[in-house]
């Protein structure tokens, strides 16, 4: 495959497809063993990519192949999220090629040095794809969990949870003459309750999404918290404690487990 004529007729193919997860609702990643790039895979022919997408979902990887046309600058898009997610490459195939490209290669990442840093976007790839790992294998089905795979990636996971910011959301609302907050807190279908927070601006939007008519800075209010704060502000009573990414990968933080976690970094640093 000639990279340069590769590239330069990308932006004209009709459609691709990507192999997502239906465990994290997001594009499938994995390690490339020989570059340890993080890297998603997609196909320019839609019964190879369904035929790939049916052989994770034989090893207990439940896959489907998502088509992504070309129109309103999809495939700019994805490739963008892709770099929210920690993604780092791309393993492309063709009817009779494959070839890896790096992200860099198909879209530049913006570049926000130059703001001042309370007004740069929050960006947590690190995270992202700790949570992926994490949750596309502890949420294979029970017999096809790699149990020492499973806690490696949870001990990275919980380090990078911890030392992440954050987004949330609330509202200000007037009460007897005086303005008081109000956390904003996401009911689940199971009818627990969770106080959302979000990874970075693609997370947030999603949320700002089902808000209708609502606005940024005006009905809804927004700032930035680290996990420490996180773990010790006043949740409502009904909270079952934090859900990250909640319109995404969905990664519950019980009360309990925050508590256990703050405790566990104490005496790390004692």
């Amino acid at each position: 495959m000639d990279k340069k004529e590769f590239i330069k007729g990308f932006p004209n193919r009709e459609a691709i497809y990507v192999i997502y997860s239906k465990l994290t609702r997001l594009p499938y990643i994995v390690c490339n063993e020989q570059t340890f790039d993080d890297e998603v895979t997609i196909y320019t022919d839609r019964m190879m990519a369904e035929e790939s997408a049916a052989n994770l979902e034989n090893e207990g990887r439940p896959s489907f192949a998502l088509r992504v046309p070309r129109e309103n600058n999809n495939y700019l898009r994805l490739f963008s999220e892709f770099y929210a997610y920690g993604v780092n490459a791309i393993q492309i195939y063709t009817e009779d090629d494959s070839e890896q490209f790096q992200i860099s290669e198909l879209v530049k990442k913006r570049d926000f040095s130059e703001l001042p840093e309370k007004q740069r976007p929050l960006d947590n790839p690190t995270l992202q794809i700790s949570m992926i790992y994490y949750m596309q294998e502890i949420r294979r089905q029970k017999e096809k969990i790699d149990n020492q795979l499973s806690r490696d990636l949870s001990e990275e996971m919980f380090a990078n949870i911890m030392r992440a910011k954050y987004y949330f959301t609330f509202r200000v609302q007037q009460i007897d003459g005086a303005d008081k907050t109000q956390l904003s807190l996401m009911r689940m279908r199971d009818g627990k309750s969770w106080f959302p927070v979000y990874t970075d601006p693609l997370e947030l939007n999603k949320f700002v999404a089902t808000q209708k008519g609502a606005e940024i800075g005006k009905d809804i209010k927004v700032d930035i918290i680290t996990f420490d704060k996180l773990s010790s502000i006043p949740m409502p009573p009904e909270s079952n404690g934090v859900l990250i990414n909640p319109l995404g990968i969905s990664v519950p933080l019980p009360l309990e487990l925050m508590k256990h976690l703050m405790e566990s970094r104490k005496q790390a640093d004692e």
